[in-house]
């Protein structure tokens, strides 16, 4: 067990990143027993952030589960992956709160501590070979902190694995668990070897440590400390200059042609695992459709919402309760129907933003980890949150539309059923623009401040508040989805079996004003009325399903290449420079080598 410590800022995270392969810009390569690590080898290294991520509605067994199908292997079975989660709850203690849900802010879960523990957990089911840890014991009382290292020693004895964490202010009964340190400072190596050497090391340099205080603490101390730093770091230095004179010499006597059978049996075991993702595209996509579809209910359907949507139903239905049949209503069902759809189609919308922005900071924990493929991760998404998002619209509409009768003919079942995959699929139109919002804007504060601002603007060119604009903002009208809505809306509404009784004085129709009829249709309602129609049905629902491909797709397209932990320029420029850097120091190795020899020849001579 190594304890990387060093005060704020000295570089212990960035350290941690690095070797994990999360840092950005950052060149160079990695070695692990004199060979690069290739992306197979990193697989087997786990990463356990300082930050503790977690889906809020997912109990600890759902969620250790969930990790466990898509970390472990796919030929081992669903009944020994459980079995390895029951193995880690009992390990690292957390029987008692297995079946408590995670938890977030305003929700109770679980407590700090266990949130720590089942961080861990969640990297210790693949059985990673080397598990690194930031800052595993920030926040945690010297008790439990101490609890928590003595059981990661536990696990690090009976499974193998190097454990390297980074620590702050541990206490001199947690500093002495580890095995080794590594102490930096301003981001250069002060320290680095046994922990029963730390302090023997600072006597030498003239830096005591006084009896009866925490080695820990006083090493911190001088790193802090401008002079003992500066001289921590100068002694450091030239201490590895003059090993690194001496490795150089040994190295010169190998044979550089040492076959790799002679590599140790852990690393060409690490070598050949995981080769790419441990499950396939449709066991990924399974697993997080079920994840995705337990958390969303819970957050989506909450007591709160339902009652929302019900109570302003109630108001609605209440306020236009059974309108009449008669030509002085038309607006006010014109009214209706628009605030029906837009209130329906934006709920959705902001629902989904909020899903995604509750996900975030797991999706980017999971992405690093390479736990799925991204398109596995957005179709179980996109999937599972359907039917949770047609709910609350479909309550909504069934109360307004059974209460006020919007539809002239309510008890006719098909015009009903018509209307209601109508107004779902305007609702998937909104969880659609919401998928984009959430996906595209990393700060969920700025997209709830975006988002507003389309909702207003499709709101003026939806076709209810006015259709005479001027010239040049009128094809406007044709980028608001509310107006395709509005408009299928109107066409499967009014049809010629729905009879409107006209005014008797100052009818809107020539015909009523002239005594010729008393009733009008609902297609002489829409050639001749306040509205216009500017396409067929299946022109308007068409343009709804291409717009929710277009947002469905854009919102893909940002996690997938724009809002990722390193982002396509930022891998280019990376693997450019990295290029450019092997280079580099292969032609300075072969100067080097070719002067280490010209040095020999001479001294022979």
């Amino acid at each position: 067990m190594l304890a990387i410590m060093g005060p704020s800022g000295s570089g212990k995270t960035t350290l941690l990143n690095t070797l994990a392969g999360n840092a950005s810009n950052v060149y160079g390569w990695i070695n692990i027993e004199g060979q690069k690590a290739t992306k197979p080898l990193q697989k087997r290294i786990g990463y356990v952030l300082q930050e503790d991520s977690f889906l809020a509605n997912l109990t600890l067994r759902e969620t250790l589960l969930f990790t466990a199908v898509l970390k472990m292997e796919g030929n081992i079975s669903l009944r020994d992956k459980k079995s390895r989660v029951d193995e880690i709850i009992r390990a690292l203690g957390l029987e008692a709160c297995c079946n408590t849900i995670m938890g977030g802010p305003g929700q109770r879960g679980l407590s700090g501590g266990e949130k720590k523990r089942a961080n861990i957990a969640c990297e210790m089911l693949a059985e990673p070979s080397i598990l690194l840890l930031d800052e595993p014991t920030s926040g945690l009382d010297s008790t439990y902190a101490f609890s928590m290292i003595k059981r990661l020693r536990s696990l690090c004895n009976m499974k193998g694995i190097s454990i390297v964490a980074s620590i702050h202010q541990p206490s001199s009964e947690l500093f002495n668990s580890f095995d080794s340190l590594l102490a930096l400072s301003l981001g250069h190596t002060v320290y680095s070897g046994p922990i029963d050497g730390v302090v023997g090391y600072l006597a030498k340099l003239g830096l005591p440590c006084p009896s009866y205080y925490n080695p820990a603490d006083h090493l911190m101390d001088k790193s802090v400390e401008k002079d003992s730093s500066n001289k921590l770091r100068k002694l450091w230095d030239e201490k590895q200059d003059l090993v690194g004179s001496k490795i150089n010499g040994f190295c010169d006597g190998l044979d550089s042609n040492q076959p790799v059978e002679h590599l140790s049996a852990t690393y060409k075991f690490n070598l050949c695992q995981h080769t790419h993702y441990p499950t396939s595209w449709f066991i990924q996509f399974a697993a997080i459709l079920w994840r995705t579809f337990k958390n969303s209910k819970t957050l989506i359907l909450s007591s709160q919402m339902i009652f929302s949507m019900t109570a302003i139903g109630l108001v609605i239905g209440v306020t236009y309760f059974q309108l009449p049949h008669a030509e002085a209503n038309i607006n006010d069902r014109y009214g209706l129907m628009f605030f029906i759809i837009i209130h329906a189609t934006f709920i959705s919308a902001f629902n989904n933003l909020i899903t995604f922005a509750a996900e975030r900071n797991v999706l980017n924990k999971d992405r690093a980890s390479g736990l799925y493929h991204i398109s596995a991760y957005y179709a179980a998404k996109s999937i599972a949150e359907l039917p949770i998002q047609f709910f609350l619209p479909s309550l909504f509409f069934n109360i307004c539309y059974w209460l006020s009768g919007v539809a002239w003919l309510p008890d006719d079942l098909g015009l009903y059923f018509v209307y209601w995959l109508a107004l779902l699929l305007l609702v998937t139109t909104g969880s659609s623009v919401g998928s984009f919002f959430g996906a595209y804007f990393v700060d969920p504060g700025i997209s709830i401040i975006y988002l507003p601002v389309l909702v207003v603007a499709w709101l003026m060119f939806g076709g209810f508040f006015s259709r005479n604009f001027p010239i040049w903002l009128y094809w406007l009208t044709y980028l608001s989805p509310a107006n395709y809505g509005f408009d299928a809306a109107l066409q499967i509404v009014f049809t010629e079996n729905m009879i409107i009784q006209c005014r008797p004085n100052n009818s809107f129709f020539v015909g009523c004003n002239k005594g010729l009829i008393t009733n009008v249709t609902g297609l002489d309602v829409l050639a001749n009325g306040d509205v216009t129609i500017d396409f067929p049905l299946w022109v308007n629902i068409l343009v709804l399903v291409l717009t929710i491909v277009f947002f469905r797709t854009i919102a893909y397209l940002s996690i997938r290449f724009l809002n990722r932990p390193h982002n396509f320029i930022t891998r280019t420029k990376q693997k450019i420079t990295n290029f450019y850097w092997k280079q580099y120091n292969a032609l300075k190795e072969n100067l080097s080598y070719c002067c280490s020899r010209r040095h020999i020849y001479q001294t022979q001579v």
